[in-house]
């Protein structure tokens, strides 16, 4: 059979065919009572139903069942053909009367009740689901839980922003790279060391001893190392590594102790800035999220008032401030920022603390500014 009933169970079929069978016998004129009560079929075909009639012809047939829409929709029709929970009405049509063999209630014969079926059908699927939900197998009707069309969003987590100033560690020339956290710690401890006049042994010592606690003896020794080859690179006779490429989580104590102490030497070179009247011009660099942060930093120490006058290329919008030891200037704005500080005398130590401007509160990157 081609009809798109094939899918709905034979007892429904032939019960819904009883019923539109009694409801044309009840109106045709030119059927008698008694007539009615014959037990020869009925052709359908010469009996004209109104489509309100057939409709609720099909009311009626789906009224006499009561069924989940849960389990129709899932295409299980059980619960529809045991006679137990549905018994058939007085009258009705054994699935056999449905084959091809009977050609008067061949369904395709009658495609206003196959498209009406279907159509009354689904609203009446419709209507039960919105009446009565399908249940989660963890819920029984007497604990349906009332769920709500719409939830609120529930709060979030605040995330911790990422230090932008940490992105400088991807440029630093190192043969591995450093967790976020060791790193953001390391640039703290180094920005406090830079503003010490400390000799280049200590400073190191100093700037990695919080990472490596209780360790004087070895971070001393390891310290000598980075010295020493600093020194050889420096005067061309090496540049290679005084250790080969090894992941940090995997390094022993020795090589984690190296690769910080190589890290810490970079970042207090990239965070300090000496001036004199020999080099009375000095430019740095050092790379954030949003781009590369630009000091240019002059001395005029010709003047009647000795100054030092700084220019910095934010890569958004920041605030950028002067300490030193008698006053402080401060600028903010986008871009380009301009700094000024009149009285400079050898031997000065200056703060230079910048900070970019976001939704959350980002930590600053501080220079110390050396006047020789």
């Amino acid at each position: 059979m081609n009809s798109n009933l094939d899918s709905v169970p034979g007892a429904l079929q032939a019960q819904l065919l009883g019923q539109l069978l009694d409801v044309a016998k009840e109106l045709d004129p030119t059927t008698t009572p008694d007539q009615s009560r014959s037990p020869e079929p009925i052709e359908l075909g010469a009996t004209q139903l109104e489509p309100i009639e057939i409709d609720q012809a099909i009311e009626q047939a789906l009224a006499a069942h009561a069924f989940d829409p849960a389990d129709l929709l899932e295409g299980d029709f059980s619960a529809l053909e045991d006679p137990a929970i549905n018994p058939a009405p007085a009258r009705s049509l054994s699935p056999s009367d449905l084959s091809v063999a009977n050609p008067m209630l061949e369904l395709d014969a009658m495609p206003v009740v196959d498209q009406r079926y279907h159509a009354l059908l689904k609203q009446r699927l419709i209507l039960e689901a919105s009446q009565r939900p399908p249940l989660f197998p963890w819920e029984s009707p007497e604990t349906a839980l009332d769920y709500r069309d719409t939830y609120e969003d529930a709060p979030s987590i605040a995330q911790v922003p990422q230090n932008p100033w940490l992105r400088q560690f991807q440029q630093l020339n190192l043969p591995t790279n450093l967790p976020a956290e060791l790193a953001e710690r390391l640039l703290a401890a180094c920005q406090t060391v830079a503003a010490q006049a400390l000799k280049e042994g200590v400073a190191l010592m100093q700037a990695v001893d919080e990472l490596f606690p209780d360790q004087d003896r070895l971070l001393n020794a390891q310290a000598s190392v980075v010295l020493r080859w600093a020194t050889a690179v420096r005067t061309g006779a090496t540049n290679r590594f005084p250790m080969e490429y090894v992941e940090y989580d995997r390094a022993n104590p020795q090589q984690q102790m190296t690769i910080a102490l190589l890290a810490a030497r970079e970042l207090l070179n990239r965070l300090t800035l000496e001036l004199s009247a020999k080099t009375p011009q000095v430019t740095q660099e050092w790379l954030a999220d949003g781009g590369a942060l630009r000091i240019e930093a002059h001395y005029i120490p010709q003047a009647d008032r000795p100054a030092l006058n700084l220019t910095l290329r934010l890569p958004g919008t920041g605030t950028a401030t002067l300490n030193g030891p008698q006053a402080s200037v401060q600028a903010a704005g986008e871009g380009l920022l301009r700094l000024s500080m009149r009285n400079v005398k050898p031997g000065d130590r200056y703060r230079l603390s910048v900070a970019q401007v976001g939704e959350t509160e980002l930590p600053p990157l501080t220079f110390t500014i050396l006047v020789r």
